[in-house]
């Protein structure tokens, strides 16, 4: 820095030609303006995330943890990383469904929300001989509240050990109406044994 000069942070801005093509084909084609730095706002980096996961909260930061605070549902969290555009936390593994979030930065609340949504898998046998069945069971949690559909997908990562009826991989929309009192949504799901083994059955859920 020039004796005498103060460090300014400056925000630029770009002129972008973005180009859309179809079948290799340009449709249509144009300058926009591209700004470079952060967006304004304080707001999470996912509107919903998988409880006891990372999730990072966009704003504007001086880079230094001690004089952050990260409060979730009024309990403050344990702060991971901080640089000068976000804060990192995890989430709570125990705590689902739409929660308040007040970011304390050096002295200023800023106030925003996200959703948790919890996700359990069980089977009731885990150890299958050829041809043996048994029921799978998948349970998200932290849906109460919602006004449109979220989504929960199924995997069978081990289809030569087990198959997952009626096919490896499921895509589930679920409606609000279809979310019960406590807020969850369950689906249940035969499972047939291929050869002896150990297996894998991934699950993601996502909501809007």
């Amino acid at each position: 820095m020039l004796p005498g000069r103060r460090n300014r942070r400056i925000e630029a801005s770009v002129r972008t030609r973005v180009t859309l093509t179809r079948k290799k084909t340009e449709v249509v084609a144009g300058i926009v303006p591209t700004q470079i730095g952060m967006r304004n706002g304080w707001v999470p980096a996912a509107d919903t995330v998988t409880a006891g996961r990372g999730l990072s909260f966009m704003g504007r930061f001086d880079g230094d943890p001690s004089n952050t605070r990260v409060l979730i549902g009024g309990e403050e969290v344990r702060i991971v990383a901080e640089s000068t555009i976000s804060v990192s936390i995890y989430t709570s593994a125990g705590t689902v469904g739409h929660l308040s979030v007040t970011i304390v930065e050096d002295g200023v609340e800023h106030l925003t929300s996200f959703r948790n949504l919890g996700l359990e898998l069980s089977i009731d046998q885990a150890e299958l001989r050829r041809g043996q069945r048994t029921t799978a069971h998948f349970r998200v949690t932290g849906l109460a509240g919602i006004t449109t559909p979220a989504t929960l997908a199924v995997v069978n990562a081990t289809p030569g050990i087990i198959t997952l009826a009626p096919r490896n991989a499921q895509v589930f929309t679920i409606t609000p109406a279809q979310v019960d009192a406590s807020g969850a949504f369950q689906v249940d799901r035969g499972v047939t044994g291929v050869t002896p083994g150990d297996f894998i059955i991934g699950a993601l859920a996502l909501s809007r």
